[in-house]
């Protein structure tokens, strides 16, 4: 009787989660909690659907020409406000990296950073390798890319 009555309030707790209009709930419900497999159409269209949503249409909005969101001088500072937090709160609605305006961020943040001396050497080593040369993953630039 619990394992039914556990399914039943899994079952509804999952039937509201998909009826929300946030597609990034319904992603992260079909992939985290469904178990979908990432290439499965219909988290597919769930993630397709991210960019449009009003919440990251109005981050999107906010980012500056330059790639930075609030000031271009500290990718941190003003708190909540600046391009790392940004990113971040795109990630977690499910926004996928390869989209042109999150790599712009992404090249901004990496490309300050470096020129603070601020990168953290683990970031570093992967965007770069260890013979300071781009490794491709990330487009920083600036930096030439190791063929």
């Amino acid at each position: 009787m619990q394992q039914a009555v556990k399914g039943e309030k899994w079952t509804a707790g999952v039937s509201w989660l998909m009826r929300q209009v946030s597609p990034s709930i319904r992603y992260w419900t079909m992939k985290d909690l469904l178990g979908y497999a990432e290439n499965d159409p219909e988290l597919s269209k769930a993630r397709s659907e991210i960019s449009d949503s009003s919440l990251v249409s109005e981050i999107l909005g906010e980012q500056r020409d330059g790639g930075y969101w609030a000031e271009a001088e500290d990718c941190y500072w003003p708190k909540w406000q600046a391009t790392v937090w940004n990113l971040i709160l795109l990630a977690e609605l499910g926004l996928p990296g390869d989209h042109p305006q999150v790599k712009k961020g992404c090249e901004f943040f990496i490309k300050t950073m470096d020129a603070q001396d601020r990168l953290p050497s683990r970031l570093g080593t992967m965007c770069y390798g260890k013979h300071g040369t781009n490794t491709g993953r990330v487009r920083v630039p600036g930096r030439p890319t190791r063929h």
